[in-house]
């Protein structure tokens, strides 16, 4: 389960004279990494897009790559794909199931925790299926959080020093102080596990992706620039036709821009 922040920000578009109340459910977490939202519905203060434009833009265009040119997502490669064309806008909710691609989902460990759930009470059996979870699945958050002892006073405390531990001081008090009445103190240990191995997951999967180098142009060697290739060629023979056909519209149709364009031309020309 999956706790969602509060925080709803009401909009009305500037043209609607009628009474009807526009809003936007936050994401639980920031849609490019795996801090919690803050002063926005869908990013953290590091990645939100008007307060820190260039680390949005950095985060963004890091996570655009990385889907390209790593992911095995068929599904999420098309909305990539529509996205370059410009058939789809890059929403939070998009990012936010991008950067989920690249590490393995919380509810892989539901039967661990119901297994807790059903044989010991304790909340310690839950902070030790968490830490033998990550060890195997999540190697680098593991790393922050392998000598956290499983030693306080209540399953809460120990949550908020492993969100401490991965994303510092802040991220920690986020945890200690934000919708604590919804996930904090009304919710089960299974909730509160599932939250924050998604939070874990989210902290994998944004190291993995920074991990990987920023490039641009397509994949060499691959069956999509093969096939970019055959579709240019094909396009700058129907130019020669047809000289209006300009180089923006042969990039809009092949969903990669006009740089990239003008690379695979020299290529093949």
């Amino acid at each position: 389960m999956l706790v969602k922040a509060k925080g709803k920000t009401p909009q009305r578009p500037s043209s609607d004279n009628i009474r009807k109340k526009y809003t936007t459910l936050a994401l639980p977490f920031c849609a490019l990494c795996y801090k919690r939202v803050n002063q926005s519905p869908y990013y953290c203060r590091d990645h939100h897009s008007s307060r820190n434009a260039l680390a949005y833009k950095k985060a963004t265009r890091r996570l655009v790559s990385a889907v390209y040119r790593y992911s095995n997502d068929k599904s999420e490669k098309r909305n990539l794909n529509d996205y370059k064309r410009g058939d789809l806008t890059l929403t939070a909710e998009l990012l936010y199931r991008w950067l989920a691609l690249f590490s393995v989902q919380p509810r892989m460990a539901i039967g661990w925790l119901n297994h807790v759930d059903q044989t010991e009470p304790d909340w310690t059996g839950y902070a030790k299926v968490i830490l033998e979870f990550s060890k195997i699945h999540y190697p680098k958050a593991y790393e922050m959080i392998k000598d956290l002892e499983i030693n306080r006073a209540s399953y809460e405390i120990w949550i908020v020093e492993i969100a401490r531990s991965l994303g510092g001081e802040i991220e920690g008090n986020l945890w200690r102080l934000k919708d604590a009445d919804i996930w904090l103190e009304t919710s089960s240990n299974m909730q509160k596990s599932l939250t924050l191995l998604n939070c874990i997951s989210r902290y994998e999967a944004f190291m993995v992706v920074c991990s990987f180098p920023i490039e641009t142009g397509v994949i060499k060697g691959t069956n999509v620039d093969i096939e970019k290739r055959d579709r240019l060629k094909a396009l700058l023979e129907e130019r020669k036709v047809n000289p209006n056909i300009t180089m923006n519209e042969i990039a809009k149709t092949l969903g990669i821009s006009r740089t990239a364009v003008y690379k695979l031309k020299n290529k093949i020309c």
